[in-house]
């Protein structure tokens, strides 16, 4: 029959229990002394004296590398990403780069330019006629272009130094590119009458243009000419006929 045990009884036998689990934990040879170091709230937060500070022990990286020594591993470092790297293009870079090409475009490079972009005249692209434009933004370029060229022309037959004639074909050649643009685009969105207009007097436009350009040529000049002034008088009469031309296109697209 079994044996009923008491509160005490119970008691009893959980204060041996602990008892024997205690010295076992104390005699154990794993059993390690844990000791807890206060920390004040000046030393988390680096606030410290100096003095207490001072008497830390320092890194070992920093008693054998030195401050140059450092940068120069970076500066090698960053050397080496650099020219593994593309060039960066610099505004200065960027317009180092425009002035030679400038200075390398020539009179027959313009010339066989601007015929180039005359013969795309005329031309309809169906893929333009089927698109909304914004004609008066359209006409508005093509306006401008008209008015950089007539100012570049007008430089050109006061007989520009070789210096400067090859900044102005190039912003000629770029602005017979962008009134072209225009007046296509206007072309194909227009009737039939007025696309055959603006055709017509763009190819006349630049047929003048070719012209003008093609006398700035010392070479061609000097076969056909004797004087300086009847050079001069050649080149401002074509000049003359250009800006013609130009005001009869500017008509042409103002009626649209």
């Amino acid at each position: 029959m079994a044996t009923k045990l008491n509160r005490k009884d119970i008691e009893e036998f959980w204060r041996r229990s602990n008892s024997i689990c205690d010295k076992e934990s104390s005699s154990s040879p794993d059993a390690v002394a844990v000791q807890v170091r206060r920390m004040s709230l000046a030393e988390f937060t680096g606030l410290d004296s100096g003095q207490k500070l001072a008497e830390l022990e320092a890194p070992t990286w920093k008693s054998t590398v030195s401050q140059s020594s450092l940068l120069n591993s970076f500066s090698n470092r960053r050397r080496s990403v650099l020219s593994n790297a593309d060039t960066i293009e610099s505004p200065s870079r960027k317009l180092t780069t425009q002035n030679e090409v400038d200075d390398e475009f020539d009179v027959q490079t313009a010339v066989s330019r601007i015929q180039a972009i005359a013969s795309k005249c005329g031309k309809i692209d169906k893929k333009t006629e089927s698109l909304e434009i914004d004609m008066k933004a359209e006409k508005q370029k093509a306006i401008e272009a008209i008015g950089r060229i007539s100012q570049i022309t007008k430089q050109m037959g006061q007989g520009p130094s070789h210096s400067s004639l090859g900044p102005l074909l190039a912003e000629a050649v770029a602005s017979s590119e962008a009134l072209s643009r225009s007046v296509h685009t206007m072309a194909a969105q227009s009737t039939v009458y007025h696309s055959e207009l603006l055709n017509t007097e763009i190819a006349q436009a630049f047929d003048s243009l070719i012209s003008l350009v093609s006398k700035l040529d010392s070479a061609t000049l000097s076969a056909n000419m004797s004087t300086p002034r009847r050079k001069m008088s050649l080149i401002s009469n074509s000049e003359a006929l250009l800006q013609a031309n130009l005001n009869v296109l500017l008509r042409a697209i103002t009626s649209i």
